[in-house]
């Protein structure tokens, strides 16, 4: 299989045993220099908002049309998705010391870093010992479920807070779900309870959310507009949009790792924000933890657009639904999965769970 991921391929150990060539991958049709671009745009319902992009359900229909594996060739460059957790986690197991990360793609972020500087952030999105660094240091109080059921009392609180605001809403229940992942995030990665599904959010904090998100969205529209990085379309709106946006996300980020450090300064170890445990080690400056803290919010904060099917439920909720494990390990396991977008390092009885989801 990997031979149609090159690059992955030179970062494994070995390869798998069950080697396919790119041309034997089903994907959509990929014509000549826009590949299978076409396509995909098509079943995102286009590149902006509101109607898309849709990503989730164009993913969802590659992978009824062509099964566990497929590829999708956008503008010249060969990706090949794998849909089952144990293939993935073979794949993590082989990668190496220095895996391939989507973050090579994300032109648009590393050109507004080397603008402003931020060495840290450029080696953490990079591939070499730079990114392993930072990764091993802000890894190390996320990995395992002991860890994970620290952070479930700020999880939970978050929950509780923005559960009874759920029916104010009902026209728009994405916009319930990106608020809440902001705020169980920012619950448990700077302490504060930001409430901003909730009618007593701050302004302040509202515009943090609205940042990212357009962050995110414009992260995702760079991706696929590569020629936007050509110094001709400097002001293109894109590129305008997402440094604006960008700055204002970065510096409330700042601001909020300030006030957690702050707060915490008489509570326990087990007790303080993911961020603050970060820098009670010490392994990085507090302004290199800063360059990489806004970047990690990204990660662990799933901001898509992606309209919810009517009798969809969410993740964890099928997952009760099988009773495939007990109540009480699910919730050994809960926050962990929350910080998938951080953690890849996931013990045997999580892949167990989500393999079963």
């Amino acid at each position: 299989m990997m031979r149609a991921f090159p690059g992955v391929q030179r970062c494994l150990g070995r390869p798998f045993s069950t080697a396919l060539g790119l041309q034997d991958i089903p994907g959509p049709r990929a014509w000549p220099v826009v590949g299978s671009l076409p396509d995909f745009v098509s079943r995102v319902d286009g590149l902006s908002a509101p109607k898309g992009p849709m990503l989730q359900k164009a993913h969802d229909e590659y992978y009824s049309e062509f099964g566990d594996i497929y590829r999708l060739n956008l503008v010249g460059e060969n990706q090949v998705m794998v849909c089952r957790p144990d293939l993935y986690m073979q794949m993590y197991r082989n990668e190496g010391m220095y895996p391939v990360g989507g973050a090579d793609n994300l032109w648009i972020i590393k050109r507004w870093a080397e603008e402003q500087n931020k060495n840290v952030y450029l080696g953490f999105s990079g591939r070499g010992e730079p990114w392993r660094k930072v990764r091993m240091v802000v890894q190390e109080d996320i990995t395992g479920p002991k860890t994970a059921r620290t952070y479930l009392p700020y999880i939970n609180e978050a929950t509780r807070l923005a559960s009874p605001h759920m029916p104010a809403f009902a026209k728009e229940p994405n916009q319930f779900v990106t608020r809440l992942a902001f705020d169980m995030f920012s619950a448990l990665f700077y302490g504060k309870q930001m409430k901003t599904a909730s009618p007593s959010a701050r302004p302040e904090d509202l515009d943090f959310v609205a940042n990212t998100v357009q962050v995110f969205n414009l992260l995702g529209t760079s991706v696929f507009s590569g020629h936007l990085k050509m110094g001709i379309f400097r002001h293109h709106p894109v590129n305008r949009s997402f440094k604006t946006s960008w700055q204002k996300s970065y510096d409330y980020s700042c601001q909020l790792l300030e006030e957690a450090l702050a707060n915490s300064q008489d509570m326990s170890a087990d007790s303080k924000p993911y961020i603050v445990r970060v820098m009670d080690r010490q392994s990085l400056p507090l302004e290199e933890i800063k360059e990489v803290a806004a970047s990690i919010l990204l990660a662990g904060i799933d901001t898509t657009t992606s309209d919810m099917s009517a009798d969809s439920k969410p993740y964890i909720v099928r997952v009760m639904d099988r009773q495939s494990l007990p109540l009480e390990e699910i919730k050994e396991v809960a926050a962990s999965i929350l910080l998938a977008g951080i953690d890849t390092t996931t013990s045997a009885k999580l892949v167990q769970l989500l393999s079963k989801g």
